[in-house]
């Protein structure tokens, strides 16, 4: 495939991404900025694109994506849930849940996690289709 052909198929795939893509792309790449700046605005601009992606999987592609679709379900009601407790607040000012960095041993873990998953992800197709 040609460079020229790679630029064709690009732009044509932009061509045809409907307007409710565009938006909960867009507003979940505004959630993923406003969580990096602890804004509580990461909560309605996530929900706002997980529930149109959860849209765009059930109706506007065929077959319909459920196991997509439901992830974003997942992730919308996480997103309610992480809301609701971060308008919680304690004693005084303080929020009933600080956000905070993972400590030494979570962060082991999830390496951990991550190499094991990737060593799957490398092994198992080159175990299958030897």
């Amino acid at each position: 495939m040609t460079l020229t052909e790679i630029w064709d198929t690009f732009i044509q795939n932009i061509r045809e991404t409907k307007w409710p893509e565009w938006v909960s792309t867009l507003t979940q790449i505004a959630s993923v900025w406003y969580a990096r700046k602890n804004n509580v605005l990461v909560y309605p601009t996530g929900i706002i694109g997980v529930l149109l992606a959860a849209y765009v999987y059930f109706f506007m592609v065929s077959p319909p994506l459920y196991a997509d679709a439901s992830l974003n379900i997942y992730y919308f009601l996480m997103s309610v849930y992480g809301w609701y407790n971060w308008v919680q607040k304690k004693d005084g000012n303080q929020y009933a849940f600080p956000i905070s960095w993972c400590n030494k041993n979570e962060l082991l873990i999830g390496i951990g996690f991550f190499v094991f998953f990737l060593g799957g992800l490398i092994f198992y197709p080159l175990h299958i289709y030897q």
